[in-house]
């Protein structure tokens, strides 16, 4: 599916009186989007980083922040009071954000996914396979003697 017709998705959808919240990538998805009259707008660089099968290459939280900004000064210059949220890439843990929120102006809020459920999750099965392989170990070498 091309662009346009997420943005006329965007379009019906706030026709119908639905909340509306696309992703843009880029200043001009921003201004198609805030023409269709979305209600929010939420800046993604792409997909997150970190985390045992995050991307592998992504940009840094300087570069995130640059264009992040462009994005939100883009779509406040055409909607007054628009809601602007970031998503991810590279924002994966919440040092990142912190350091998003202090270089972005009037951003809203993060919205999340893998930092909230794949990230805790993998950290989380990574400690207790760890844990049992170090007590199998152990069991292994009582059984020895």
């Amino acid at each position: 599916m091309d662009y346009d017709k997420e943005v006329e998705a965007i379009r019906i959808a706030h026709e119908e009186s639905m909340l509306t919240i696309p992703y843009v990538f880029n200043e001009e998805i921003t201004e198609a989007m805030i023409k269709a009259e979305a209600d929010i707008i939420v800046t993604h660089r792409g997909p997150t980083a970190k985390g045992v099968i995050g991307a592998r290459t992504t940009m840094s939280l300087k570069e995130a922040a640059k264009r992040c900004q462009a994005i939100a000064d883009t779509a406040r210059s055409l909607k007054h009071g628009i809601i602007v949220l970031v998503r991810e890439e590279p924002i994966a843990e919440l040092n990142d954000f912190k350091y998003i929120s202090e270089h972005i102006r009037d951003i809203h809020d993060f919205l999340g996914a893998s930092t909230f459920e794949k990230i805790p999750i993998e950290k989380a099965i990574s400690e207790t396979v760890k844990s049992i392989q170090e007590f199998t170990f152990k069991v292994i070498i009582l059984l020895r003697n």
